[in-house]
């Protein structure tokens, strides 16, 4: 399991910086979380969570989960109990959330789905990645072959952060801004259309994002 220095070292050499003096750790921590947020976005980390279902009518109900907004609702599944019990749960393919400081509405948009009163709901939702010692977290969950990846983003991000705090120490004259902001520039792009390429591969459709819905019923 690689970790924040193991990150930190490799993004060091990419950004020129072996003997690690122009670059402080804040910048490199900085420019890490930013390409792992990019990271979440085109190859999410998904977990599952059963929830009560509180119906409203037959087509609504209402579970008392907070989802927070950078949070993405994958699929939802209802049925009669828990999934261990080996109750099947039934996949809702259409439907509409309404986020609330309570929990969630959801409303069925199909005319032939009936809610199960003292039912539960599964949901398929989004996590952060984490790097292990990076935001106190524990253990990484990105894939170790995908390393090189992120350094090479957050490398980008580092150095426009450095150009950043060029500008304001020196102003826009200092001979080295213009040159990190268009390395910068190619190593997120490069790291972005790697990302694209990465979700398409891991993804049995041709897209970044998974669209509302399991693969298949339980």
């Amino acid at each position: 399991m690689k970790t924040f220095e193991d990150y930190k070292s490799m993004i060091s050499i990419l950004t020129g910086d072996e003997n690690q003096k122009r670059y402080s750790e804040d910048m490199i921590r900085t420019g890490l979380q930013f390409a792992l947020k990019d990271y979440d976005r085109f190859l999410p980390k998904k977990m599952e969570q059963t929830v009560p279902i509180m119906p409203i009518n037959r087509f609504q109900f209402f579970v008392p989960l907070i989802i927070e907004p950078e949070r993405l609702i994958f699929g939802i599944r209802t049925g009669n109990a828990e999934c261990s019990s080996g109750q099947r749960f039934r996949s809702v393919n259409s439907y509409r959330c309404q986020r609330t400081n309570s929990g969630c509405l959801i409303t069925i948009m199909d005319s032939d789905f009936d809610i199960v009163s003292g039912g539960k709901a599964l949901l398929e939702l989004s996590e952060a990645h984490t790097i292990a010692h990076l935001n106190n977290a524990s253990i990484t969950s990105v894939p170790d072959g995908h390393m090189e990846i992120i350094c090479r983003g957050g490398s980008g991000y580092a150095m426009q952060i450095r150009a950043a705090s060029i500008t304001e120490v020196f102003g826009r004259g200092a001979e080295d801004y213009e040159t990190l902001i268009r390395q910068s520039a190619v190593l997120i792009q490069r790291f972005l259309q790697d990302l694209e390429a990465l979700s398409i591969t891991m993804s049995e459709y041709n897209h970044a994002l998974p669209t509302v819905g399991f693969s298949a019923d339980r």
